[in-house]
């Protein structure tokens, strides 16, 4: 999954869990490109 962030998240941790929202988009025509997309997200919460 491909994630576009709305403004700069900065450095993240690996293995965090985080709460996201944002706009779903599936890919059927691009293969090249992510299956799924998750565009303009912004973090709710890190945990």
């Amino acid at each position: 999954m491909g994630l576009t962030f709305k403004e700069n998240p900065g450095k993240l941790k690996m293995d965090s869990n985080a709460l996201l929202t944002g706009y779903f988009r599936l890919n059927g025509t691009n293969v090249d490109d992510w299956m799924y997309s998750l565009d303009e997200v912004e973090i709710l919460q890190i945990k």
